[in-house]
């Protein structure tokens, strides 16, 4: 499972989990939305569209956190290789 090292390489991987922790959940808030005569298939399906959506955002935002942290890293070692460079050219 080489390709789980790498973390933004499991995007999709962590959509499916938070898709499967939310799917109760969201199958549980459609029937609480929806009307007693409404169908169990749409029930369903709403609940399924509501974990989806919702993990879809939960994903979202943490690769997001991910990205902005990596570019700070980023931005800090070249900062810092940049310094190194022009005290090399200056001696």
């Amino acid at each position: 499972m080489k390709w789980l090292k790498d973390i933004e390489s499991v995007g999709w991987v962590f959509w499916a989990v938070v898709f499967a922790l939310l799917l109760a959940p969201g199958i549980w808030l459609a029937y609480k939305l929806t009307y007693d005569t409404a169908s169990v298939l749409l029930r369903l399906g709403c609940g399924i569209f509501l974990a989806a959506i919702a993990s879809g955002l939960i994903s979202w935002l943490v690769e997001e956190v991910i990205h902005r942290r990596n570019v700070r890293r980023y931005n800090a070692r070249r900062k810092v290789e940049r310094k190194e460079k022009k005290r090399k050219k200056k001696k």
